[in-house]
């Protein structure tokens, strides 16, 4: 999670990437020991190039407010 945090810049201390640089990364660029680098950049290519979802009816409310709703209302 500390080498994704590097190139995701979590803390917003860091030096920050553009999505332009984060999308030109290379599994030779990554230090990763455990996760596999190929299948991280391409998770990360298809979140960061793919369309965003409608919200429909619940624009205005937090993600976590939306399933709060749903369970009231059941």
């Amino acid at each position: 999670m500390d080498k994704i945090a590097k190139y995701l810049d979590y803390s917003r201390k860091g030096p920050h990437l553009t999505t332009t640089e984060l999308l030109a990364l290379t599994p030779e660029d990554l230090d990763f020991d455990f996760i596999d680098a190929e299948m991280f950049l391409d998770l990360m290519h298809e979140c960061l190039t793919s369309e965003p979802d409608s919200y429909g009816q619940y624009r205005g409310i937090p993600s976590w407010g939306a399933l709060y709703r749903t369970r009231i209302c059941q």
